[in-house]
């Protein structure tokens, strides 16, 4: 599983050395690399991007690690995690995670905080990976939760209640998110400005592993969208010609 992280470093490193069109920064990052392994999140503070080590939600109980992934022992397992710099009113948030259900629970996924409130969840409901509002379960996806896929999300962040996602999910957690077609599901309607933490949570069985946030898809690693492809392509004529 940590290879996915690899591939995906990777991949953005090339698209990053091709271009220099965006300005790629990773806003926070987390491979779950901890020991010993059957120890509990609380407490411990790997990763970057993060002001505070993880605290306990739910029932009180942690999420354990094993072999650098995350998994809920318990129903309501979950952590809470800080955010260096909340996040603001404009541009975009891309986030990458893996995650899956090997127990056929209810619910389980990585949702944003500001302060009590919970803005948006990315997860699973009802077998299948969607988007939450506090009012809205967004379109089902139609991709299964069960084994272990990644999730590459898309947010377009705006003043008040106007922010957009949109979500991908991959056939697994090994290759590399395709964004470059229609998205999964997207739901519209949310305000993420001043979201200062994170949650992991699920019912018994949810595994969560390389969460990675970043400005831009390179920071996650995802194909590029139409768009950026069309720079990509661009750019490397341009240095074609500058060799020649």
């Amino acid at each position: 599983m940590k290879k996915h992280t690899k591939l995906l470093m990777a991949t953005a490193a090339i698209c990053l050395g091709l271009t220099g069109i965006a300005s790629a920064a990773v806003i926070a990052q987390e491979d779950f690399t901890y020991t010993p392994d059957g120890t509990g999140l609380l407490g411990k503070n790997g990763g970057s991007g993060f002001d505070t080590a993880y605290t306990v939600s739910g029932t009180g109980t942690s999420i354990t690690v094993t072999g650098g992934v995350a998994t809920t022992t318990a129903a309501h397992n979950g952590n809470f995690r800080s955010l260096t710099n909340n996040l603001g009113s404009s541009g975009e948030l891309w986030v990458s995670i893996d995650m899956g259900d090997s127990a056929g629970t209810t619910y389980g996924g990585l949702s944003f905080f500001n302060g009590t409130a919970e803005p948006l969840y990315i997860g699973m409901q009802g077998g299948t990976w969607r988007l939450a509002l506090p009012s809205t379960t967004g379109p089902d996806s139609g991709v299964s939760f069960s084994g272990f896929k990644t999730g590459v999300a898309k947010i377009t962040l705006g003043a008040g209640a106007t922010g957009t996602v949109s979500l991908w999910v991959g056939d697994n957690a090994i290759d590399v998110v395709d964004v470059s077609g229609d998205a999964d599901t997207t739901v519209t309607g949310f305000a993420l400005t001043g979201a200062d933490k994170i949650r992991l949570q699920g019912g018994a069985g949810i595994s969560f592993d390389n969460l990675i946030m970043g400005d831009t898809y390179q920071d996650v690693g995802a194909v590029p969208e139409p768009a950026t492809m069309s720079l990509l392509a661009l750019g490397g004529i341009a240095m074609l010609r500058r060799k020649k």
